[in-house]
């Protein structure tokens, strides 16, 4: 649950004017569609690079160059997507599978994108909604259904959802399962949110305060410590009490602080523990519930 925080929000805010912004895009999957002027090219660089985003970064990252580097000899992203052909383009994606995400799964995937946009005109009408509940439900409706549709083209035999493979489903996580839907929050995050150098901003049928936080590994640890939920698991109950905790401090954009502290842990490594070294160099050590237990010696 959410509980009573005494978190001062010049913390927070110290927090975001730490960070080197154009650095740490280049160390995050949101450099990929930071690179299209486009809407409609900047969706689906997005929505691939949010759906790979999990594990080790620079694995992840070195998968995602590699499918945009197909999809830029082919017109881009949309282009890629638009005219994608099974059989002829199928082939292109061989080798692009990355942990439990097979090859075979991305190449479905691209053809279910394909059928949705042909139904659908956007991706931004794929993700309608009023809520990002509603939002990410209706995705994951909407291109699963689409790849039953699709199954055929791609070799395979599925009539239904529930015989989809594991990896394809992955892409489009549910709030229904009770998932924090990680990598959804995070795909909403860049596309509704502007003005600070890190997200995209293209959509506007959702505000930021619809927002829910996207909680990976780092944000998990980080937030119990400083006092903004006492539960460290990744469901949508835990996304929502930490966004909610947020909201006290920043109502109309409660995600606003996401990118910092998940770069806490990315760039700046904080696990999670007591480290003398990474607390004492931490702003935010003073209202944590590690760097609080720094002797004086030990902070600059």
């Amino acid at each position: 649950g959410v509980q009573t925080c005494a978190l001062p929000i010049s913390h927070l805010d110290a927090l975001l004017h730490t960070q080197d912004v154009s650095a740490r895009i280049q160390n995050d999957p949101i450099r990929l569609p930071h690179r299209y002027k486009r809407v409609e090219d900047i969706e689906v660089s997005a929505l691939l690079a949010a759906a790979y985003a999990y594990g080790k970064v620079d694995l992840f990252l070195g998968v995602l160059e590699r499918i945009h580097a197909v999809m830029d000899a082919h017109g881009g992203p949309q282009a890629f997507v638009r005219n994608y052909d099974a059989a002829v383009h199928g082939p292109l994606l061989s080798g692009m599978g990355y942990r439990w995400t097979r090859d075979t799964d991305l190449m479905w995937f691209m053809a279910a994108l394909r059928y949705a946009l042909n139904e659908h005109g956007t991706l931004a009408a794929v993700f309608g909604g009023d809520s990002a509940k509603a939002a990410l439900g209706r995705a994951h409706n909407i291109l699963l259904a689409a790849a039953v549709s699709t199954a055929d083209e791609v070799g395979h035999n599925a009539q239904t959802v529930a015989e989809l493979p594991r990896g394809l489903k992955y892409f489009v996580p549910s709030p229904a399962t009770g998932s924090g839907c990680k990598r959804g929050n995070l795909f909403l995050r860049w596309m509704i949110r502007s003005g600070d150098g890190v997200d995209l901003g293209v959509w506007t049928h959702l505000r930021p305060a619809d927002l829910v936080m996207p909680i990976d590994r780092h944000v998990q640890r980080i937030a119990p410590l400083l006092g903004l939920v006492d539960r460290a698991d990744g469901s949508w109950r835990t996304a929502q009490a930490i966004t909610d905790a947020l909201a006290e401090y920043s109502p109309t954009d409660p995600v606003r602080y996401d990118f910092a502290l998940a770069h806490t842990g990315i760039s700046s490594g904080c696990h999670g523990v007591l480290d003398v070294p990474v607390c004492s160099a931490c702003v935010i050590r003073t209202v944590c519930r590690h760097g609080r237990t720094l002797p004086p010696s030990e902070t600059p």
